[in-house]
Formats: C-alpha cells, sequence, structure tokens
C-alpha cells in the first residue's frame, strides 16, 4: 500500500481509551472529539487527530509542572551553554544539567551500567564493582561542587550517578574548553553528524571497558579473561542530539529520536505510506514477494539491528551507518505521510470538519521530527492504545501488501 490509497475508515473512529466506535453511533460534534483512524483501525495523521492529540497533551497533569515556553527557554540556555567559552565551570555545569534534564524527562536507564545487581555466571562486574572501580561512588553534583552546599537553585544539587556521570564526563572530555574541538562538536551537532549519536550511546561502555582492561593488565596475569559490559545507550544519545540541536539551532533540528513506542509502531506507517519499491530499497526486501506482516517484521528487526552496533562494529562500517538508515526511513516515513496529508487537506471530508476550521495555523504544516515523535509517542503510550493496536499487528499475519 503507498500514501495514494491509504483509506480513512468512515464507519469506526477510536475514543481516548483506543475503544474503535462505530461513527453512525455519534453526532458529528461528537464525532469531530474522537479520532479517525485507516482501514486497520491505526490513527491518521489529519489536522483533527494532531489537535486532538495536542489537547490532550497540554491538559495532562503530569506535563502541567512548569509552562512550555519557560521550559524551552531554560532547556535553550542549558545547551547553549555547553559551549560558553567565558567559564570553564560554567560551561561543565550546562552539560551536566543537559545530561541530567534528557536522561529525567525522558527515562532512559542512562544511569545503569550493569544488568545485575549480584555477580552472575557470567562473571560479568556487577554495578557495585563498576562504580567502585571508577571510583564513582558518591556521584557528582550538576554544579561540580564538591560538598553539601546549599545554593538557590535546587536542581543543581542534584548528583549524576554511574552511566550519566561517565557519559557527561565523556561529552565534557568532546567539548574541550579553551580550544577548537567546541566549536566542532557545535558545528557536528547542527550538520546532524550521525556519527556523534554512536559516540555518546558508547561514551559509558567505552570508559567502563579501558578500566576493566587496565585492571587486568596491572595483575600481570596472561591467563585473566576481562568480561567486558555491553551498554549502548542509543536511545538517550538520539534524544540528546535531537535537543541540542534544536535548542542551539533551529526549527526541529536534524537529528530524529529513537524509542521503543516508535521502535513498535514506525514499521507500521512505514509499511502502509512509504512506496513499496522505496521500502525496499531502504530496508531490503522484495515486497512483491512478502505480506505486509513479513514486511512490518523486516523493518522492526532492521531497526532493532541498527540500534544495536556495536562501538566497533559502528567504527568499521562508519560510525553513523545504523543510524543513517534509521534516520533514512524515517525521513521516507515523514515525506509520504505530508504528500497524503497534503492530498487529504484537499478532500471534501476533511473540509468538512469542524475542528479544520478552528486550528492555529502552525498546526497545519508538514510534520517534522517533533511532531511525529510526539503524536506516535503520546498516542501508543497509552496502555489501552497501545494494546489494541499490538493486537492488530498480530492479526495480520497473512495480510497482503498489495491493499
Amino acid at each position: 500500500m503507498s500514501w495514494e490509497n491509504v483509506e480513512i475508515n468512515r464507519e469506526k473512529l477510536m475514543d481516548v481509551k483506543g475503544v474503535l466506535q462505530l461513527s453512525a453511533d455519534f453526532s458529528p460534534i461528537i464525532q469531530n472529539q474522537m479520532f479517525d483512524v485507516d482501514m486497520h483501525g491505526f490513527p491518521v495523521f489529519t489536522d483533527k487527530n494532531i489537535a486532538l492529540l495536542n489537547m490532550l497533551f497540554d491538559n495532562d497533569v503530569a506535563y502541567a509542572k512548569v509552562t512550555e515556553s519557560s521550559y524551552e527557554e531554560e532547556m535553550k540556555l542549558i545547551f547553549e551553554g555547553m559551549f560558553d567559552s567565558t567559564s570553564r565551570e560554567a560551561q561543565q555545569t550546562n552539560i551536566r544539567r543537559a545530561v541530567y534534564r534528557i536522561n529525567r524527562d525522558n527515562s532512559t536507564s542512562l544511569p545503569t551500567l550493569s544488568g545485575s545487581k549480584k555477580k552472575s555466571a557470567s562473571g560479568k562486574p556487577t554495578q557495585k564493582q563498576i562504580v567502585e572501580l571508577l571510583k564513582i561512588s558518591n556521584g557528582e553534583r550538576l554544579d561540580g561542587i564538591d560538598s553539601n552546599e546549599k545554593g538557590e537553585n535546587k536542581e543543581l544539587e542534584r548528583k549524576l550517578t554511574g552511566g550519566s556521570l561517565l557519559t557527561a564526563r565523556a561529552i565534557i572530555d568532546m567539548i574541550q574548553f579553551g580550544d577548537d574541538s567546541g566549536g566542532a562538536v557545535k558545528n557536528a551537532i547542527l550538520a546532524g553528524e550521525a556519527g556523534l549519536v554512536y559516540k555518546i550511546a558508547h561514551a559509558a561502555e567505552e570508559t567502563v571497558n579501558n578500566a576493566l582492561m587496565q585492571e587486568a593488565a596491572g595483575k600481570n596475569d596472561s591467563g585473566i579473561v576481562v568480561k567486558r559490559i555491553e551498554k549502548n545507550n542509543f536511545s538517550f544519545a538520539t534524544k540528546f542530539c535531537h535537543h541540542a540541536c534544536r535548542r542551539i539551532g533551529e526549527g526541529a533540528g536534524k537529528y530524529c529520536i529513537y524509542d521503543s513506542v516508535v521502535h513498535e509502531f514506525l514499521p507500521y506507517y512505514a509499511c502502509e505510506y512509504i512506496e513499496a519499491d522505496t521500502l525496499g530499497k531502504i530496508c531490503g526486501f522484495k515486497p512483491e514477494r512478502t505480506t505486509f506482516k513479513e514486511q512490518y517484521k523486516k523493518v522492526n528487526e532492521l531497526i532493532d539491528a541498527w540500534k544495536k552496533l556495536s562501538a566497533q562494529e559502528a567504527s568499521e562500517k562508519g560510525e553513523g551507518y545504523g543510524y543513517e538508515n534509521y534516520r533514512n526511513l524515517y525521513d521516507a516515513v515523514l515525506e509520504s505521510i505530508n504528500r497524503w496529508r497534503d492530498a487529504w487537506i484537499l478532500c471534501p471530508n476533511s473540509q468538512s470538519c469542524v475542528i479544520h476550521h478552528h486550528l492555529d495555523g502552525d498546526q497545519c504544516n508538514n510534520l517534522d521530527y517533533c511532531s511525529f515523535d510526539r503524536f506516535v509517542w503520546y498516542f501508543f503510550k497509552n496502555q489501552w492504545r497501545k494494546k489494541k493496536a499490538e493486537g492488530l499487528l498480530e492479526d495480520w499475519e497473512s495480510l497482503p501488501c498489495s491493499l
């Protein structure tokens, strides 16, 4: 299927809990308060759906702690401050705050360095053993002060621990104060260089494994087998680069975000909207020989493989190899959906929608990284809706791709 024949199911709508309802059972006013769905029961990217989603998000108490404008202003100051050339202390504080904020706001599990709290049969070090080896058991305050001194900004008293601390230190090393490296990293972010994602994703892993190697070498025992850890903070790295690029640049930036929700549902929109031949070229399969379900599975598995590239594999294939492929797929999805949106806006069904005539101008623009991620993440993170969508995917064992 392609963007040209993605159809909206006019007989059904979806309520906020993800339950499909017959549209004939509701008045036009109520219909305009429910999500449009495609023929498979998935939400489509109409202006109406985007407006409804934004309304739910903006009125969600979980996100009402700070106003969006004040939060954006503060984040912009933090990320711009990472390249502060007037004060080393201020620069490093801003880097630590940026790492802290991205992990806190996105729940990326960055502090974790080892999956086990107790020594496992594999012999890999535990979290406790690692932090003791690296002498980072006490963590590090965001302001870098080695004391319990209280200040006006309570956030600066927070501490980075484990992988968060190691990642922040690695970024501090990348952006050396007082030389040209800071400008190089800033330019790399603004250019959307994919290799930066892998450097940040594997920063903590590399630090730990280097320390383990040094510890083994110090024991002068050639028989020691070093049990390396595997810690790929890919999700955090994409989010850090995304937010940094947006805050020091303009617009939606040049980094798309990876997270588990997008991983699960981006393949659906790829299979549904991207032309079959184009999708086959991006993902390496012959669409005429595969069912829709097989296409979905292939795209899902490829995203997983791109994400899981080790530091060595990323370096051997070009550090941005996996992320570049992921971004190419993401870009193709956005392009195809936006083509569908251009066609849909001209349809009579769209023009008759009550919400369509009461939208702010910026809500009718093309989808970008920010708006697509927000829609997919917030819509499908709801467990009722996610369960319904996962059930639909399970039912498509033999659904042909040429519907």
